[in-house]
């Protein structure tokens, strides 16, 4: 059953414990979300992650308004996929169309930690990336 873990200023958190699928939705509409905004967000995404052991994740990035500098996607790969890689089975990225934000969340996934998930996927469709659990 689908519940609500938390809502940010930029993020809706909700769990499925019988799925074990973690759903991350972002909500950056103005685009002013910062460098420490996404950075405590990912640290929220590591703690529902390790806490409640999560497989499955469903990252909705329509609304994502942010580019990850290269930066940013090491700090990523060093501080929060180390960790989830050996948790998480499965990641899928609901996608923008803006190329620019879509490209810089497959970088981030490209860095040395991020290629050690078992499997990711990027949709720009919501209903095709939720057939897929």
């Amino acid at each position: 059953m689908r519940k609500k873990l938390k809502e940010t200023k930029f993020v809706k958190y909700y769990g499925d414990l019988e799925k074990s699928l973690l759903e991350q939705i972002w909500e950056n509409k103005d685009g002013n979300m910062t460098d420490d905004d996404y950075k405590k967000e990912m640290r929220n995404y590591l703690y529902f992650v390790s806490n409640y052991n999560f497989k499955f994740s469903l990252i909705d990035t329509r609304l994502f308004n942010y580019i990850i500098t290269p930066e940013i996607q090491e700090w990523v790969d060093k501080k929060i996929s180390i960790i989830t890689k050996n948790i998480v089975k499965k990641i899928i990225f609901v996608v923008p169309k803006d190329i620019f934000s879509h490209m810089s969340i497959e970088q981030t996934m490209e860095e040395k930690n991020g290629l050690e998930y078992q499997e990711i996927l990027f949709f720009e469709d919501i209903n095709e990336a939720k057939n897929c659990f």
